[in-house]
């Protein structure tokens, strides 16, 4: 049996998305797969237990101690401590657990390393779910014992998961063999984000929008991260193009929603050509998708290409991201379109560009569905991934 450990302790199985259950599943076809989330370890399953609620970033921005040094260095202290007492009781819990593991795969978090501590300990595999270097602050009482925990979990794990080639890099860089690295990029389960031409003409005309107008769709959050008034920006310089057969439906909440919906009253776009929903139930996303024509990442990390790529590819929408290379990991000018980031003419060039071709949206659509489909379901990424660490620790283990 394989331990699949979410060790944060926000982590709880009430709200881990879409990712983690996927994964799961995929992993329980190769091996024995029991999934563990810190956050159920006090709680019942997250349950009645307020401080294993995921915070939005709107409200985690919010707060008032976040804008003093000194009070934000202790309460990140506090947090720190509140992570190392965590994972003690995780390892105490894996310790008097009466199943019997042969592998433990754990998910990165800061200031927990129960599982591949356990797995040393006891003389099984173990394989380190990298999510790029999780102390990303200069200043805590515990800097000093999170960075060493980071380098220590990379050393001492068998194997490590990462979701590029970019974060591959990084660690090569950082003196790990790259042998023991492995690149399991994220996926979708396409029969799920399959598209709805019906249902997408519903919405549509619930919205208001007609069968001749391109839409121009955004599912996620108002994070920094995610430049989302680049969004607004490009709607602006799309009208004074006299695009004006194009709307935007943006879906999500978050720290920038504000910002974004002031601009958009301010441009005379909102209720418009700018069309803003609050956060929708995920069971509801691929309905949404399916009304959408082009689909935008308007902003991201330059490390990892994010899974609503990946569902916007699924959903046989034309897909727009920043040029970065972990983006172009996964799209090229074959299937999708790549914009300067930060530059919101270069967004509006791209629209143009298929905006104006109906024939190149639907190659580039039926494109990006078949490169899902050829590389990027959860089978081809993380199972492919797990199979070929099985076959390399040469042990045989009975598909469940």
């Amino acid at each position: 049996m394989m331990l699949y450990l979410i060790s944060g302790r926000s982590a709880t199985s009430n709200c881990i998305g879409r990712k983690i259950p996927e994964v799961t599943i995929v992993m329980n076809q190769l091996i024995s797969t029991e999934l563990l989330c810190g956050g159920d370890l006090k709680g019942g399953n997250g349950q009645g237990s307020e401080s294993h609620k995921m915070m939005s970033a709107a409200e985690y921005h919010a707060k008032w101690y976040r804008k003093n040094a000194f009070i934000n260095l202790l309460t990140r202290s506090v947090s720190e401590l509140k992570d190392m007492f965590h994972n003690y009781e995780t390892y105490k819990y894996i310790s008097q657990s009466d199943k019997k593991y042969d592998m433990i795969w754990e998910r990165s978090s800061r200031l927990h390393w129960a599982g591949i501590f356990y797995a040393n300990k006891h003389g099984i595999p173990c394989v380190l779910e990298w999510k790029d270097s999780l102390i990303t602050y200069r200043y805590s009482l515990f800097h000093c014992v999170a960075t060493r925990m980071e380098r220590w979990k990379n050393k001492n794990s068998d194997f490590i998961i990462v979701e590029s080639q970019v974060l591959k890099d990084m660690l090569i860089k950082e003196g790990i063999n790259g042998g023991k690295i492995y690149i399991a990029y994220n996926a979708v389960n396409p029969e799920e984000f399959h598209k709805n031409t019906t249902q997408g003409s519903i919405i549509r005309h619930q919205l208001g929008i007609s069968s001749n107008e391109i839409v121009v769709g955004y599912v996620g959050s108002y994070a920094f991260y995610h430049d989302s008034i680049r969004m607004i920006l490009a709607a602006s310089v799309m009208r004074s193009r006299g695009k004006n057969n194009v709307r935007w439906i943006l879906i999500g909440s978050g720290k920038d929603e504000k910002q974004c919906r002031d601009l958009a009253v301010k441009e005379g776009l909102y209720g418009k050509e700018v069309l803003m929903i609050p956060q929708i139930d995920k069971y509801l996303v691929p309905q949404y998708l399916s009304a959408m024509d082009i689909t935008i990442l308007p902003g991201s990390t330059d490390i990892i290409c994010p899974i609503k790529v990946m569902e916007y590819m699924a959903a046989k929408s034309v897909v727009l991201v920043p040029d970065f290379a972990c983006n172009r990991e996964v799209i090229n000018e074959n299937n999708g379109l790549l914009f300067k980031p930060f530059n919101e003419n270069s967004i509006a060039d791209a629209l143009c560009k298929v905006c104006d071709d109906a024939s190149l949206r639907e190659k580039l659509a039926e494109n990006a569905y078949k490169t899902v489909i050829e590389h990027f379901t959860w089978d081809k990424t993380y199972g492919d991934v797990l199979k070929n660490i099985l076959d390399k620790l040469e042990r045989n283990y009975s598909l469940d």
